[in-house]
């Protein structure tokens, strides 16, 4: 396992997966089988991370992260939501 990068500066680290059915069999023996993640749309981001973390809620993230598909996202920890990933986000567009 690499170590993490966040000493580095580095906040995402992408990584090159040569052989994908390999990788998929390795992630699926050490998490098993089925859901990753599930993503809510919401109209403003911010707005919401700062009224779950009022509500006591654990977050990954307080404040809004660049995202694939012109979305910023940020995630809820999973100690918050029954050992579920959730992922917030929201279209630049909109923010």
């Amino acid at each position: 396992m690499l170590p993490s990068p966040h000493w580095l500066g580095i906040e995402h680290l992408g990584i090159a997966v040569l052989d994908l059915d390999a990788a998929e069999l390795r992630y699926t023996a050490l998490v098993g089988e089925g859901l990753h993640h599930v993503a809510y749309a919401v109209a403003d981001l911010q707005a919401e991370l700062d009224r779950l973390d009022a509500a006591g809620v654990a977050l990954i993230h307080r404040h809004p992260k660049p995202g694939a598909d012109g979305k910023i996202i940020a995630f809820l920890h999973p100690k918050a939501t029954g050992g579920s990933l959730i992922e917030l986000c929201q279209s630049i567009e909109d923010a």
